[in-house]
């Protein structure tokens, strides 16, 4: 199951904790070529070091998935770097837990800023490539709470994840004969649904 992930390159975003580092170390251990983005660079380049000391290869990439220009520039970066991109897992996201009726409109701004419009910008800058080489495949983090509602306190956050369920779908209609598209709803066994995916 793991084989087809050897020699490919993989980019995580939100790839500096948790999940996306977690993943990157899996992947990384199977044989892929891995790039890891986040806002944080040093907590990147200690994964990068973990990586590297266990004989993988990674690099990192400073980035703020809310900014579609550095998006597109990253991906461009990773291309130059490693040659191609053959994978791209949309895993940034925040999900602060806090009652609707506090009306925190700064926080769902940032919510929709980063799982949902992240997951688009992501998508905007690897499709195209992914078109252009015939293959690729395009992975985006969705949550148990894409599911079913996760309140009180997660509403707007399951609202962000039922969007990124939907838009998989839909693009997984649009260009599933050439591209690859994955919704993951995320929870504790994530790494043996990467393994089973991949």
């Amino acid at each position: 199951m793991t084989k087809g992930i050897k020699g490919k390159v993989v980019l995580i975003t939100g790839g500096s904790t948790g999940i996306g580092a977690e993943t990157a170390r899996l992947l990384a251990e199977r044989g892929a070529k891995v790039a890891i983005a986040a806002r944080r660079k040093d907590r990147l380049d200690e994964v990068v070091a973990d990586i590297a000391s266990s004989g993988g290869t990674a690099r990192s990439y400073a980035l703020d998935v809310t900014d579609k220009s550095a998006v597109q520039s990253v991906v461009a970066a990773i291309i130059a770097d490693f040659g191609r991109l053959d994978v791209l897992i949309n895993n940034a996201g925040l999900m602060p837990i806090r009652p609707m009726a506090e009306v925190n409109t700064d926080e769902w701004d940032q919510m929709i800023d980063v799982n949902l419009k992240g997951t688009l910008y992501g998508i905007a800058a690897a499709l195209p490539g992914f078109l252009e080489q015939g293959s690729g495949h395009i992975i985006n983090l969705s949550s148990v709470a894409g599911i079913k509602v996760f309140a009180p306190g997660g509403t707007v956050y399951s609202g962000t994840k039922f969007a990124v369920s939907a838009i998989s779908e839909g693009l997984r209609h649009e260009v599933g004969e050439k591209v690859r598209v994955t919704s993951i709803d995320a929870d504790f066994s994530h790494l043996r649904q990467f393994r089973v995916i991949l």
